[in-house]
């Protein structure tokens, strides 16, 4: 929802023809892709989630690149297109970057740390068998 507010807000300017490629790239990376993966090192991904956020990345991206003319008649660009045009990582390998770059900063903190702890804390205890009553 946060990642498209912020698109919803911009969307004039990605429609706008006064506005370079380039610029609503950078828009792209450093406004809308920050605000929809703040705090994406907690998530847990399900893969209807993944597509999703796939999906959604290439509406943001069509936008930006707008439809191409052949032989006359507009079209809309294809994923590959997308895909070769944007030339970075999706969004969802951005996500799991970031996972990796979060637990690796969780392996390297001392062992009074709050969130180490939790990290490799063992649940205690057992859980009847059963309905609860």
């Amino acid at each position: 929802m946060a990642g498209n507010r912020s698109y919803y807000l911009v969307l004039p300017l990605l429609r706008s023809k006064a506005v370079s490629r380039t610029t609503k790239i950078r828009m792209y990376k450093t406004i809308i892709r920050r605000v929809l993966l703040h705090g994406s090192e907690a998530w847990c991904l399900t893969a209807n989630d993944e597509k999703n956020l796939r999906i959604w990345e290439r509406k943001v991206l069509r936008k930006i690149f707008g439809p191409i003319c052949v032989a006359g008649y507009w079209r809309c660009r294809t994923n590959e297109e997308v895909r070769q045009l944007y030339g970075e990582l999706d969004i969802v390998t951005e996500i799991k970057k970031g996972r990796l770059r979060w637990l690796g900063h969780e392996e390297r903190m001392s062992e009074e740390r709050v969130v180490k702890r939790l990290y490799q804390n063992i649940p205690e205890g057992s859980k009847s068998v059963g309905r609860p009553r």
